[in-house]
């Protein structure tokens, strides 16, 4: 029987939104990864998985939680250059299949090395005390730290958007996501263009992961149904399109959310069936904006 109190779907409604966060996040550096350099990134949703284990390092250490949001993002960020520089460059010009059969290999290396260095067994982080306990919002009491996931993924995506719509630096990686020839004709270094978009696209994948190892488990293959949701989302919204993806984390979040509870047997059903229908009639995304395989 489907629960008819209104402070239960609103709960449910703020659950839908947490998990689209997270989805926004980590589908958000497959999408600036896809836009500029036409590379599916398997391995993202290992280094979400490192972004935690990082992140729980940090805290192990210092205790700090703001600390940590600094630490694992840009220690990914690094990761993220090295694989760039070592295996994405020498690829470029290979098809987007060979790419994605690469970084599959690489997302078994990662998680095996994970294993290697902290085990098999789960690990739990706990939120900071400041972001502890719970808030009234109206008649719904909600975890703290779940609201604050929520403003932390909306603030990074508007950040994200302004960065690149307002930014000298943001106009040249949007102008090499439709015309790269052109930029290195006026002579910008595409190379080292590439590596930080690679970068960002990294370490927003491992805020993502950090974020949610307070309310989830960190274990080596925690990457593997998050990285499928994400395929979902960045095929949903447009490869290579940020309005699409954001619109397309919120739908997928909240119909995985909202149809646990009404059709829990079918809510992938229904997510898989919403993803081939757009592929078959709407293959450029929902909202017609992404590219197809050729670049275009």
């Amino acid at each position: 029987m489907i629960p008819g109190d209104v402070t239960f779907w609103a709960v449910q409604i703020l659950n839908g939104l947490v998990m689209s966060v997270l989805l926004m996040l980590i589908t958000l550096g497959l999408t600036i990864i896809f836009g500029i350099l036409l590379v599916v990134n398997f391995a993202h949703g290992s280094l979400y998985m490192w972004g935690a284990y990082v992140g729980m390092g940090v805290l192990s250490l210092t205790g700090q939680f703001w600390l940590a949001l600094l630490v694992a993002p840009l220690v990914i960020a690094i990761v993220g250059i090295g694989i760039e520089r070592t295996l994405i460059q020498p690829m470029r010009s290979q098809p987007v299949i060979l790419t994605l059969l690469l970084t599959f290999g690489l997302t078994l290396v990662l998680d095996e090395t994970a294993r290697i260095l902290w085990g098999s067994n789960p690990y739990s982080i706990n939120a900071p005390d400041w972001l502890s306990g719970t808030i009234r919002i109206g008649s719904v009491v909600y975890p703290i730290y779940r609201i604050f996931v929520i403003g932390l993924g909306i603030a990074v995506a508007l950040l994200l958007f302004l960065f690149l719509e307002k930014t000298d630096l943001g106009t040249v990686i949007r102008a090499a996501s439709s015309d790269r020839e052109t930029l290195e004709v006026m002579g910008v270094n595409t190379s080292r263009l590439f590596m930080l978009v690679f970068a960002l696209g990294s370490a927003l994948t491992a805020l993502s992961g950090l974020v949610a190892a307070p309310m989830l488990t960190i274990y080596p293959a925690m990457g593997h149904n998050i990285i499928i949701d994400a395929f979902v989302v960045l095929v949903l919204g447009g490869l290579g399109s940020l309005r699409g993806t954001i619109v397309a984390s919120f739908l997928v979040g909240q119909v995985q959310t909202l149809g646990a509870v009404v059709m829990p047997e079918f809510a992938l059903v229904v997510v898989f069936a919403m993803m081939g229908l757009v592929l078959l009639v709407r293959p450029r995304g929902l909202l017609n904006l992404g590219r197809l395989d050729d670049g275009h």
